[in-house]
């Protein structure tokens, strides 16, 4: 793409000769004279400027006593003054920058950026469905439409913006990871019950009437905070009585069964280094697969890149191809020592305390031992600790489980 700019707007290949080239060299990089494709022959430097730089480098080469002879005139500007003479070279210029102009006034490139739940394949094409598409003229997209139109269609996605840059569109997005919580407490009135057993160690209510208290033992699905608040007067007599979204900080003592098994022998992916390209090209919606012949590897992997033809950074053209690899691999059989196979499973057991600790998970008691098998060793046993304990949910949904639940015990 540089080599392509440069010769767009042409460039000058120099000689330099003289005794202080490397502070001419210097003085241009400090003034940011770009030079490029530097090169020693003997005493002699062969650089490569543009022609606005070009002009800026009299006085520095006056100043460090460097002779400068032009070696070649390159790029489109001086072929254009050496062939205007030629009407065909000429009008082959203008309807080459014509059709440029006229590719620049579409979207031939759409781009997200942001996206953890979603693919941008998915994404495309519920844009293809609300006819922002590959080919659409760029008169036509309207960026606040399109933030307001996928913050509506996604609840999950908190944050849109979208910019128009050349021919390509991008599209910013912010997910909110934790819909699923915010879905399930978004209720006027709901309970707070146990995901899990465990013994409770503490309990914060900030609303609802608490249930269970530190020290108890709770088994899954039991009502820790109710929603329904009850007002007393100081005889005991009901005063009123509300339901409300039932929330409190609650930490419980909990197990989690671990199991990890690792086998002595196993079969293991060894690269020959041989492999196999072939080659599609698209423009627009229409490609061309160029056979190659038929992959005669056993095994192999397939690895596919897009590559897309761009001009300038956000100036992307509706030509595509695309470039289709197979890695031949052996597979092997392996056996893994006693030191290697308990490594193994020790990496992998760190790995499950570290996503606990992410999670805010107090570890307290670590009851995994190591085990051997026929043909493998095992990483078995319980992980006590101290969790988050409780999710809402909706009264109404409650009583539904607990009636399904006396239908099948009659």
């Amino acid at each position: 793409m540089k080599k392509f700019i440069n010769k767009l707007y042409g460039y000058i290949r120099l000689d330099l000769e003289g005794e202080d080239i490397c502070r001419f060299l210097n003085i241009c990089k400090s003034k940011e004279i770009f030079a490029w494709d530097v090169s020693n022959e003997e005493e002699r430097y062969s650089i490569c400027v543009s022609i606005a730089d070009f002009f800026k480098i009299k006085e520095i080469a006056r100043k460090t006593k460097t002779k400068v002879r032009i070696k070649q005139k390159c790029g489109y500007p001086f072929e254009i003054n050496r062939n205007k003479h030629r009407k065909a070279y000429l009008l082959g210029i203008i309807l080459f920058f014509v059709i440029m102009y006229i590719m620049s006034l579409f979207i031939w490139d759409i781009h997200f950026v942001g996206l953890y739940t979603y693919t941008e394949d998915a994404m495309i094409e519920y844009l293809y469905s609300r006819g922002i598409k590959h080919g659409v003229l760029k008169k036509d997209i309207d960026c606040t439409s399109i933030e307001k139109t996928i913050r509506n269609d996604f609840f999950d996605i908190t944050w849109v913006s979208v910019s128009l840059e050349g021919t390509r569109l991008t599209i910013h997005v912010r997910e909110n990871y934790d819909y699923e919580t915010i879905e399930e407490t978004d209720c006027e009135m709901s309970d707070l019950i146990a995901d899990k057993e465990g013994i409770i160690t503490s309990i914060i209510t900030r609303s609802g009437t608490p249930l269970v208290k530190e020290g108890d033992v709770v088994g899954k699905n039991d009502i820790l905070v109710s929603g329904n608040v009850v007002v007393k007067d100081e005889y005991g007599t009901v005063i009123s009585e509300k339901y409300t979204n039932a929330d409190a900080d609650i930490k419980a003592k909990t197990a989690y069964n671990y199991s990890d098994k690792v086998y002595i022998t196993t079969e293991k992916q060894v690269y020959t280094g041989e492999n196999k390209k072939s080659y599609s090209f698209g423009f627009m919606d229409k490609s061309v697969y160029l056979y190659a012949g038929k992959v005669k590897y056993a095994n192999y992997d397939k690895t596919v890149q897009q590559f897309k033809l761009k001009l300038a950074p956000n100036f992307y053209l509706p030509i595509y191809w695309w470039q289709t690899t197979y890695n031949e691999y052996k597979v092997e059989t392996i056996e893994l020592s006693e030191e290697e196979a308990i490594s193994k499973l020790d990496n992998n057991l760190q790995y499950f305390f570290d996503e606990l600790l992410e999670k805010g998970v107090q570890i307290i008691e670590n009851n995994v031992t190591i085990i051997k098998g026929d043909n493998y060793y095992a990483a078995e046993g319980k992980i006590i600790v101290i969790e988050e304990l409780g999710q809402n949910v909706s009264v109404e949904n409650l009583y539904q489980v607990e009636d399904d639940y006396e239908e099948r015990n009659e």
